[in-house]
Protein backbone atom coordinates (compact mmCIF):
# COMPACT_ATOMS: atom_id res chain seq x y z
CA UNK A 1 0.00 0.00 0.00
CA UNK A 2 1.27 3.17 -0.53
CA UNK A 3 1.85 5.67 2.05
CA UNK A 4 -0.28 8.53 1.33
CA UNK A 5 -3.29 6.35 0.27
CA UNK A 6 -6.09 6.21 2.51
CA UNK A 7 -6.30 3.50 5.65
CA UNK A 8 -8.33 0.64 4.89
CA UNK A 9 -11.41 0.79 7.64
CA UNK A 10 -10.92 -3.41 8.53
CA UNK A 11 -7.76 -3.07 10.71
CA UNK A 12 -8.27 -5.65 13.69
CA UNK A 13 -5.37 -7.75 12.74
CA UNK A 14 -2.94 -4.76 12.25
CA UNK A 15 -4.04 -3.71 15.61
CA UNK A 16 -4.31 -6.59 17.07
CA UNK A 17 -0.52 -6.96 16.07
CA UNK A 18 0.02 -3.67 17.55
CA UNK A 19 -1.51 -4.39 21.08
CA UNK A 20 0.47 -7.39 21.32
CA UNK A 21 3.83 -5.47 20.39
CA UNK A 22 2.65 -2.57 22.58
CA UNK A 23 2.38 -4.76 25.64
CA UNK A 24 5.46 -6.07 25.11
CA UNK A 25 7.20 -3.26 25.05
CA UNK A 26 5.35 -2.16 28.23
CA UNK A 27 6.16 -5.23 29.90
CA UNK A 28 9.67 -4.49 28.77
CA UNK A 29 10.12 -0.89 29.20
CA UNK A 30 8.17 0.56 32.62
CA UNK A 31 10.48 -2.11 34.60
CA UNK A 32 13.42 -0.80 33.43
CA UNK A 33 12.57 2.60 33.98
CA UNK A 34 11.23 1.72 37.73
CA UNK A 35 15.14 0.28 38.10
CA UNK A 36 16.79 3.27 36.43
CA UNK A 37 15.12 5.69 38.55
CA UNK A 38 14.54 4.03 41.84
CA UNK A 39 18.56 2.70 41.79
CA UNK A 40 20.37 5.84 40.12
CA UNK A 41 17.55 8.34 40.54
CA UNK A 42 17.35 11.61 42.91
CA UNK A 43 17.79 11.44 46.59
CA UNK A 44 15.07 11.07 47.68
CA UNK A 45 14.31 8.13 45.94
CA UNK A 46 10.83 8.43 43.36
CA UNK A 47 7.54 6.85 44.45
CA UNK A 48 7.48 3.37 42.71
CA UNK A 49 4.05 4.66 41.15
CA UNK A 50 5.41 7.79 40.09
CA UNK A 51 8.24 6.02 38.43
CA UNK A 52 5.94 3.88 36.92
CA UNK A 53 3.83 5.91 35.21
CA UNK A 54 6.53 8.00 34.23
CA UNK A 55 8.14 4.93 31.81
CA UNK A 56 4.50 3.87 30.73
CA UNK A 57 3.54 7.81 29.48
CA UNK A 58 6.41 7.88 27.26
CA UNK A 59 5.87 4.86 26.00
CA UNK A 60 2.38 5.15 25.62
CA UNK A 61 2.82 8.70 23.40
CA UNK A 62 5.76 7.09 21.44
CA UNK A 63 4.49 3.50 20.36
CA UNK A 64 1.24 4.45 18.26
CA UNK A 65 3.22 6.86 16.14
CA UNK A 66 5.94 4.20 15.48
CA UNK A 67 4.09 1.74 15.07
CA UNK A 68 1.37 3.69 12.94
CA UNK A 69 2.90 6.91 11.20
CA UNK A 70 6.59 6.21 11.27
CA UNK A 71 6.65 4.00 8.45
CA UNK A 72 4.41 5.84 5.82
CA UNK A 73 6.32 8.75 6.87
CA UNK A 74 9.95 7.54 6.27
CA UNK A 75 8.17 5.69 3.06
CA UNK A 76 7.13 8.39 1.82
CA UNK A 77 10.19 10.87 2.36
CA UNK A 78 12.29 7.78 0.81
CA UNK A 79 10.32 8.00 -2.37
CA UNK A 80 10.77 11.72 -2.04
CA UNK A 81 14.31 11.91 -1.90
CA UNK A 82 16.21 8.52 -3.08
CA UNK A 83 13.77 6.87 -5.35
CA UNK A 84 15.43 8.48 -8.68
CA UNK A 85 13.39 10.56 -11.38
CA UNK A 86 13.71 7.99 -14.06
CA UNK A 87 12.27 5.23 -11.80
CA UNK A 88 9.72 7.21 -10.24
CA UNK A 89 8.49 7.78 -13.79
CA UNK A 90 9.07 3.93 -14.98
CA UNK A 91 7.56 2.63 -11.41
CA UNK A 92 5.32 5.18 -10.14
CA UNK A 93 4.40 4.59 -6.84
CA UNK A 94 6.64 0.79 -6.62
CA UNK A 95 9.80 2.62 -7.36
CA UNK A 96 10.46 3.26 -3.49
CA UNK A 97 10.14 -1.07 -2.90
CA UNK A 98 13.71 -0.83 -5.28
CA UNK A 99 15.24 1.67 -3.16
CA UNK A 100 13.61 -0.24 0.27
CA UNK A 101 15.23 -3.53 -0.85
CA UNK A 102 18.80 -2.32 0.02
CA UNK A 103 19.33 -3.08 3.95
CA UNK A 104 21.14 -0.04 4.50
CA UNK A 105 17.65 2.28 3.82
CA UNK A 106 15.94 -0.20 6.34
CA UNK A 107 18.26 -0.20 9.15
CA UNK A 108 19.05 3.58 8.79
CA UNK A 109 15.24 3.43 9.32
CA UNK A 110 15.02 1.64 12.38
CA UNK A 111 18.29 3.51 14.06
CA UNK A 112 16.72 7.19 13.66
CA UNK A 113 12.99 6.15 14.64
CA UNK A 114 14.72 4.52 17.41
CA UNK A 115 16.75 7.60 18.31
CA UNK A 116 13.99 9.71 17.94
CA UNK A 117 11.60 7.51 19.89
CA UNK A 118 14.26 7.65 23.00
CA UNK A 119 14.94 11.40 23.13
CA UNK A 120 11.15 11.73 23.33
CA UNK A 121 10.70 9.18 26.12
CA UNK A 122 13.69 10.74 27.92
CA UNK A 123 12.15 14.00 27.78
CA UNK A 124 8.87 12.97 29.04
CA UNK A 125 10.44 10.48 31.67
CA UNK A 126 12.41 13.38 33.20
CA UNK A 127 9.61 15.26 32.63
CA UNK A 128 7.26 13.28 35.44
CA UNK A 129 10.17 11.64 37.60
CA UNK A 130 11.44 14.69 38.81
CA UNK A 131 13.71 15.10 41.01
CA UNK A 132 15.53 12.62 38.32
CA UNK A 133 18.33 14.12 36.43
CA UNK A 134 17.85 14.64 32.98
CA UNK A 135 21.37 12.20 32.35
CA UNK A 136 19.29 9.36 34.23
CA UNK A 137 16.55 9.99 32.07
CA UNK A 138 17.84 9.63 28.82
CA UNK A 139 20.05 6.54 30.37
CA UNK A 140 16.84 4.78 31.12
CA UNK A 141 14.93 5.62 27.68
CA UNK A 142 18.20 4.61 26.08
CA UNK A 143 18.39 1.06 28.03
CA UNK A 144 14.93 0.56 27.74
CA UNK A 145 14.11 1.32 23.76
CA UNK A 146 17.52 -1.11 23.55
CA UNK A 147 16.12 -3.61 25.92
CA UNK A 148 12.52 -4.06 24.24
CA UNK A 149 14.21 -3.69 20.88
CA UNK A 150 16.25 -5.86 20.94
CA UNK A 151 14.50 -8.60 23.22
CA UNK A 152 11.50 -8.16 21.02
CA UNK A 153 13.50 -9.06 17.68
CA UNK A 154 15.08 -12.24 19.97
CA UNK A 155 11.32 -13.11 20.18
CA UNK A 156 10.43 -12.65 16.69
CA UNK A 157 13.25 -15.00 16.18
CA UNK A 158 12.51 -17.77 17.77
CA UNK A 159 8.72 -17.55 17.86
CA UNK A 160 7.44 -15.49 15.03
CA UNK A 161 3.70 -15.88 15.14
CA UNK A 162 3.70 -14.86 19.32
CA UNK A 163 4.28 -11.00 18.22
Amino acid sequence: MWPLDPLPFDLSARQLDWLRSFAFTLAIEVPVFVWMARRYGAIPRIPLHRAAVAGAWGTCMTHPVLWFLWPRLYVATLSLLLAPESLREEYGRRAIFFVLEQPHVFWSGVAVAELLIACIESFTFWLVARPLPLSRAVAASFLANAASYGLGQLVRHLWPDLL
